[in-house]
C-alpha cells in the first residue's frame, strides 16, 4: 500500500477488531484519526448535510408545507444518486418504489 491508502477504518467505523494487520515495509508517515475525533466529525458533517438538505426540502412544492421534524426525517434517508446524460433514470412501465427530487441538472420525459 502506498500514499492515499486508507486502513484502520473498519474498527472506528463499526467498532470491531482489526481486520488485518498492517506493517512498515519502509519508512513511513501516517496520518492518524481516532475514534472520538472521527465521530465528532462524522456526526457534525451530518448534521450538516441534514440541514442543508432540510433547506432545500423547503423549496420542494410537493414539501414546502411539511414541519421540520418531518423535513428532518426525510432529509434523513436521502441518498444521492448520479445520472450521465442519455441515462435513464426510470423507464415507463417498470415497477416503481422510489421516487427523486431533482438537485441539480434536468432530464426529460
Amino acid at each position: 500500500m502506498g500514499p492515499g491508502t486508507v486502513f484502520g477504518e473498519l474498527a472506528i467505523l463499526y467498532n470491531c477488531t482489526r481486520t488485518a494487520s498492517v506493517r512498515a515495509i519502509t519508512d513511513c508517515k501516517l496520518w492518524a484519526i481516532d475514534r472520538p475525533c472521527f465521530q465528532s466529525i462524522m456526526m457534525f458533517t451530518g448534521i450538516q448535510k441534514q440541514t442543508e438538505y432540510v433547506k432545500f426540502l423547503k423549496s420542494v412544492p410537493t414539501f414546502k408545507d411539511l414541519n421540520l421534524e418531518v423535513l428532518g426525517k426525510v432529509a434523513v434517508v436521502l441518498g444521492s444518486e448520479h445520472y450521465e446524460p442519455d441515462e435513464y433514470v426510470i423507464r415507463e412501465g417498470e415497477r416503481g418504489n422510489t421516487f427523486y427530487i431533482i438537485t441539480g441538472g434536468k432530464v426529460s420525459k
